[in-house]
């Protein structure tokens, strides 16, 4: 510790937030929205926005994109441009099992049970399968197939958990747990087509009605993206600078 120089200590606080469902979360007002921390739409880990800003950056940028173009910059506008993803937000309920309440104490090795016993099922799955739930790609019967494991694996998980979130919380859990399953199932319904349709539409819809294809470009991305599942439609380049203009 007397080798280490100290040269600026920074504090603050990372704004958390448990995601119900892509609406129940106000990013945006008119010229102005919110990414990445400061979204803090969802992350199991940290609660915060940052790894699905990453994840999501061709989406954003393509819709930032449009919007700029057309200037579409009110509220509900803006509103329509997030990096959510249902499968992540799906997962608060195990964050919050994790967090000890204010003014409560709970035994120290009680926390340490339940990563190892998530950590441990992630472990004893193929490599592709812990892969995708590292990077947030699993999808619903993933989930639930290792969800219903842990439970059967150490069922005490349940007590523990329902001890620290408690009814109301829960039923708000299941609200995020019905978004994810009507999310996932558009996905196995549309993802194979739906984004390819939007695009053919592009060249007669977004000059005619921008506001419209704003909304249905946000859905092509929500189909996919809503499991981890990113694609690259759009590669925007830097526009090359003008001539400089004399002024006499």
């Amino acid at each position: 510790m007397d080798k280490l120089t100290w040269i600026k200590p920074t504090f603050g606080y990372i704004p958390g937030h448990f995601s119900l469902d892509s609406r129940d979360r106000t990013i945006a007002f008119d010229r102005l929205i919110s990414i990445g921390d400061s979204a803090s739409l969802q992350s199991p880990l940290i609660f915060t926005g940052f790894g699905s800003l990453v994840r999501n950056l061709p989406r954003l940028t393509d819709l930032l994109d449009t919007a700029l173009k057309h200037d579409l910059l009110r509220a509900h506008n803006l509103n329509q441009i997030r990096a959510y993803q249902s499968n992540i937000a799906v997962t608060w309920l195990f964050s919050r099992g994790m967090m000890v309440p204010t003014g409560k104490h709970l035994p120290p090795q009680r926390v340490n049970s339940m990563l190892n016993t998530f950590f441990g099922i992630l472990a004893a799955e193929d490599p592709d399968t812990a892969e995708a739930f590292i990077k947030d790609r699993f999808g619903w019967l993933p989930l639930n197939r290792m969800a219903l494991k842990a439970a059967l694996t150490n069922p005490i998980l349940l007590l523990w958990i329902w001890v620290v979130v408690g009814p109301q919380d829960f039923w708000r859990w299941l609200s995020s747990y019905w978004s994810f399953t009507v999310d996932a199932f558009g996905n196995a319904l549309l993802r194979t087509w739906f984004p390819q349709f939007v695009r053919w539409l592009q060249p007669w819809l977004e000059d005619r009605f921008p506001q419209v294809w704003l909304g249905l470009l946000a859905h092509s991305y929500a189909v996919t993206y809503s499991l981890g599942q990113a694609r690259v439609e759009q590669v925007l380049k830097p526009q090359a600078a003008s001539a400089p203009v004399a002024v006499k």
